[in-house]
């Protein structure tokens, strides 16, 4: 009704990270007057590296949540794309610490951050070992194994090659076929033979076209050493699995780690994405009092043009009355303060002058009559 909710998502759209999203999109306000301090202090510290330079960056960080779900599951190995995220999440991190080290005491309540933040570059450059990131895919010397089968495929690939070339070359043989090419069905190397002579062109059929006019034939030829690939690769595979239990494993006690490095990153995208929309807004900290309410020049954050405006209740003064005609800005000076108020407690901003004063509130009600939407009105 007073448009928390749309602050929120603003909020979310000024977040890097999956996590900082949801956090941004889950952020309530607080009544503990420590918390809401904790929260503004973050805030401005934030926003004070924004206006001096750059936030941390995180706009590469990954979302892991699937990685680390998966890493808790005994005897079940990660795939590449799920570890290359794991590792690519660990060099943002230990970048993360890196640059939280260097704010001190420039920003110490985000520089405080680094303490949760777990090393984890022992992860990165144990995926490193065994996945080639440019490759996507695990390297050939992940194991003397596996290193012994490639080399074994890229022979035996090398002499079907030539088998190939050599039937295609026959004059005899072109005459066969549809159109002098190679191409594959079910991992054979086959080609495309004219259906009436299929009798004529000795080797194993792969299928055909779907008008029937083609036969994929493989040259017989090429049949043995088809099956020494279709072996080697299944063997392969086989030790690529392997690989990546073996690697799987001996991250999985690094789970933990993880997952708290997560949380403080997302924490940490939030409170950055708070300083964005600050600086947006041309927004400030505000003042906090238990029990006053001291407007100045505050303006309605969702409104394109808002016109700024000052009342306070204070001095012991407990109510006020807004008069005027329909349409004269009473609902907007209602929803503003009310509004204000929940984002001074939510740690946020206020698109205010900095001697504005919001008091620490247990609870906020709001009875708009007529639906009165600011949006639509």
């Amino acid at each position: 009704m007073l448009g928390l909710g749309e602050v929120r998502r603003a909020l979310a759209d000024a977040a890097e990270t999956t996590r900082g999203r949801q956090l941004a999109l889950s952020l309530e306000p607080s009544k503990d007057a420590a918390v809401v301090r904790e929260r503004l202090a973050q805030t401005s510290d934030a926003r004070r590296v924004l206006d001096e330079g750059e936030l941390v960056a995180l706009h590469d960080l990954p979302d892991i949540d699937e990685a680390v779900a998966r890493m808790a599951i005994e005897g079940r190995a990660l795939d590449v794309p799920l570890l290359l995220e794991l590792a690519r999440f660990a060099q943002v991190s230990e970048r993360a610490r890196g640059a939280l080290r260097r704010l001190g005491d420039s920003a110490p309540t985000l520089a405080i951050l680094r303490e949760g933040l777990p090393p984890l570059d022992s992860v990165a450059s144990s995926i490193d070992a065994v996945v080639d990131a440019d490759a996507g895919e695990v390297r050939d010397r992940a194991s003397d194994e596996l290193l012994k089968l490639r080399r074994g495929l890229q022979r035996a690939r090398r002499e079907l090659g030539r088998v190939i070339d050599r039937t295609l070359a026959s004059r005899d043989v072109q005459k066969l076929l549809q159109e002098p090419l190679v191409t594959t069905r079910g991992g054979r190397s086959v080609l495309p033979v004219k259906a009436e002579c299929k009798s004529q062109f000795p080797g194993i059929a792969h299928g055909a076209s779907s008008s029937g006019a083609t036969v994929f034939v493989e040259p017989m030829a090429a049949v043995a050493i088809g099956n020494e690939i279709a072996e080697l690769t299944d063997r392969e595979a086989q030790e690529v699995r392997r690989v990546l239990l073996e690697l799987t494993a001996r991250i999985r006690p690094e789970r933990d780690a993880l997952d708290e490095a997560s949380r403080v990153l997302g924490e940490l995208d939030r409170i950055q994405a708070k300083a964005r929309l600050s600086e947006a807004q041309a927004a400030a900290e505000p003042q906090l009092s238990l029990d006053e309410l001291d407007l100045v020049d505050a303006r309605h954050p969702l409104l394109a043009e808002p016109v700024p405006l000052s009342f306070s209740l204070t001095g012991g003064r407990r109510g006020l009355v807004f008069t005027g005609p329909n349409t004269g800005g009473k609902t907007v000076a209602l929803k503003t303060a009310g509004l204000l108020c929940l984002m001074a407690l939510c740690g946020l901003h206020l698109p205010a002058d900095p001697t504005t004063t919001v008091p620490i509130l247990a609870s906020v009600f709001a009875d708009i009559g007529d639906d009165q939407s600011l949006a639509s009105n």
